[in-house]
């Protein structure tokens, strides 16, 4: 009995070869016209079967709407082990003949991760190099490599397996470098006897003199954007001098206001240290370091009058140097002396002369001394000024006075001004007036 060709089930729709990233979900068409034969998928040759559900194979569903002959697969959560051949079988029925439309699924698998390591190598040749098996994981921060100047570096980095290979570029400082400054070797590894995957790894030589970050940057059709890994390069100098800032000898500082001095290093690799010490004992260490790569301690305090004269030195230790170095300045602080005391008679008969003695507290600088008798100024008779050291200056003063009017009493001030904001400070000292008494009865 010949059959009637011309009614027979066909494909309205057939599946087509489809790439799927690793992880997405992938749906393979199938729609069929006059079907009347029974509808299931196959992978690689293995019957699917005819539910909507297939048996262990939990990601696996069968799209249907036998009304119109569709019958789509869908595939969630794509793995490499779902590449592979699949097949839409109409099967036999009543007079119409089998039919099948085959579709490839291709698994893009992107790298999972890059890592990037370094070290300084003794080897002058370019020789092969050997990949370690397992490299350090990258963060947020950059891997360091240090070296000296000029001396030989080899950067490497490792993509996780992928497929297809990613493509691999090396950067200095955001600046692509010429591909054939670097090595890639792109490595296979077969998966459950079946799925090939590729490790790709990349290397390059350096000799830096000077500092940087170099990255390895890998792009792929399954990343939807690039991955990178840093490393930083970092070349031994020795520090700079220490420069302090904050305070100068030609300037002073008054007491009671905030001081702060700042001594800054620049240039060092390692990092020095940077400590501050007073009159030789230590003071602070507490140093940071900026975006410049300048290693920085900025002290604050309120200079008393013990900090007068005190010599605050900034030290910058480095393995690199064979002594620290040393930068320093003596501080000067402007002081009002605290008290100011008068010695002198308490009382005194008219037309005497009497001697009176000011002292005063120290001071810096040396404080303008004034006398004043009964508010009015008056003349010193003598004026010395003694240093006492870190702790200021003293002043001595004499007046010599002569009582020369008939009042109870005088009073004698002793006041100095200092230059700290001008302010001043005095002792007062009051001096009875005895009078002699005439018996007129005589």
């Amino acid at each position: 009995m010949t059959k009637n060709l011309s009614n027979q089930q066909y494909f309205i729709v057939k599946p087509s070869d489809v790439e799927i990233i690793e992880g997405d979900t992938v749906t393979l068409q199938c729609q069929v016209g006059n079907q009347l034969g029974a509808v299931q998928w196959s992978k690689n040759g293995l019957l699917l079967g005819f539910r909507a559900f297939i048996p262990g194979m939990p990601r696996y569903r069968v799209i249907s709407d036998s009304s119109k002959g569709i019958y789509n697969l869908r595939i969630t959560s794509v793995t490499i082990e779902d590449e592979g051949e699949y097949q839409c079988q109409v099967g036999p029925a009543q007079n119409q003949l089998p039919i099948r439309a085959s579709s490839h699924v291709t698994v893009i698998v992107p790298p999972k991760s890059l890592t990037i390591t370094g070290f300084v190598s003794s080897e002058s040749d370019n020789s092969e190099i050997s990949f370690p098996s397992i490299l350090p994981s990258t963060s947020s921060d950059h891997h360091i490599v240090e070296a000296k100047e000029s001396e030989k570096v080899i950067l490497m980095c490792i993509a996780s397996p992928s497929k297809p290979p990613p493509r691999i570029k090396w950067f200095r400082r955001n600046i692509e470098l010429l591909p054939e400054a670097s090595r890639t070797h792109h490595n296979k590894s077969i998966v459950n006897n079946r799925y090939t995957l590729f490790t790709t790894e990349s290397s390059i030589i350096l000799y830096p003199k000077s500092e940087g970050i170099y990255s390895c940057e890998i792009e792929h059709a399954g990343l939807s954007k690039p991955l990178r890994a840093s490393s930083m390069i970092n070349i031994f100098n020795e520090p700079g001098p220490p420069i302090i800032e904050g305070y100068s000898e030609e300037n002073s500082v008054i007491l009671g206001e905030t001081v702060t001095l700042t001594c800054t290093s620049k240039g060092g690799y390692p990092h020095p240290k940077v400590y501050w010490f007073r009159n030789g004992l230590e003071l602070d260490k507490s140093f940071n370091v900026n975006s410049r790569n300048d290693v920085i301690n900025s002290y604050s305090f309120i200079p008393s009058i013990d900090d007068n004269q005190s010599v605050f030195k900034c030290s910058v230790t480095s393995n690199l140097t064979s002594k620290p170095l040393e930068a320093s300045i003596k501080l000067n602080v402007y002081f009002l002396p605290s008290k100011v005391i008068i010695n002198g008679p308490s009382e005194t008969r008219l037309y005497k002369t009497i001697d009176l003695k000011c002292t005063t507290r120290p001071g810096n600088p040396p404080p303008l001394l004034t006398w004043l008798v009964d508010n009015n100024v008056t003349s010193a008779t003598t004026i010395e000024t003694q240093n006492d050291g870190s702790n200021g200056w003293i002043i001595k003063s004499t007046l010599s006075y002569t009582i020369s009017q008939r009042i109870p009493s005088v009073t004698f001030t002793c006041k100095v001004e200092g230059l700290p904001q001008k302010k001043s400070i005095s002792a007062n000292h009051q001096v009875n007036i005895i009078f002699e008494v005439v018996d007129f009865c005589q």
